[in-house]
C-alpha cells in the first residue's frame, strides 16, 4: 500500500483502510508503519471523516432498575439490551 503515499487515495480507499485498522487491534502508528503509510497522512484521514466516525458510536445508557428487559442481542463482544419494542428498521441499521 505504499503507493497510496504517491497517489491520492480515494475516499472509499481511505474508509476501507480505516476499517481494516479498526479490526487490526494495532495503534495507528503501528498500522501505518506496517502498511507503508506516512503516519501523519494516516492520522489526517481521520480528521477528514470526523472523530465520531472513527469511534464505535455507542455510549453507555443507564436504565432504572424498574424497567423490564425486552431483548438482549450479543454481537461478538458487544451486548445490546433493549427495554422496549423497536421497529425492524432499527436493527437493520444496527447490523450494517
Amino acid at each position: 500500500m505504499s503507493n497510496l503515499e504517491k497517489k491520492k487515495a480515494s475516499r472509499a480507499e481511505r474508509q476501507q483502510i480505516i476499517s481494516e485498522w479498526k479490526q487490526s487491534g494495532m495503534s495507528k502508528k503501528q498500522f501505518a508503519e506496517q502498511r507503508g503509510l506516512k503516519y501523519c497522512t494516516f492520522v489526517g484521514w481521520f480528521q477528514s471523516f470526523g472523530k465520531e466516525k472513527t469511534q464505535s458510536g455507542f455510549s453507555e445508557v443507564l436504565i432504572s432498575s424498574g424497567d423490564k428487559l425486552f431483548m438482549e442481542v450479543v454481537i461478538k463482544e458487544k451486548t445490546f439490551r433493549f427495554y422496549h419494542v423497536l421497529p425492524p428498521e432499527y436493527f437493520q441499521l444496527l447490523l450494517k
